[in-house]
């Protein structure tokens, strides 16, 4: 049980229905574990998403997968827009750049306010 994956599969649901909602549909995609064992543990925590499992470890070969959680982002020519760790922030840039999504971060004003 990793816990950088478990983190990162309680923030799917989320995430999921974030990109769902820009056209973009996501996956989970099982390295290696028991498929009974897999199955118990994705029952409790309901990602909301597909899950398909790479028993033979093809995927993990053929993506060169080092660790878990990792993330691809991919379009539907097959272009690879993204490849790596759950940071949510790295993924959203990626997301905003493959859609031609101009970003917009909030701009504070240079002078805010304490206390009393």
């Amino acid at each position: 049980k990793c816990p950088f994956a478990n983190q990162a599969i309680g923030d799917i649901p989320a995430i999921s229905s974030v990109l769902e909602k820009q056209g973009i549909p996501t996956v989970l995609i099982n390295l290696n574990d028991p498929k009974d064992r897999v199955i118990k543990f994705f029952a409790e925590k309901k990602p909301g998403t597909p899950l398909v499992f790479d028993s033979d470890t093809d995927t993990q070969l053929q993506w060169n997968i080092l660790s878990v959680p990792t993330l691809f982002l991919i379009d539907a020519s097959g272009k690879l827009h993204y490849n790596g760790p759950a940071e949510w922030r790295k993924l959203g840039a990626a997301v905003e750049k493959m859609l031609g999504i101009e970003s917009r971060p909030i701009k504070l004003l240079p002078r805010g306010t304490g206390f009393g």
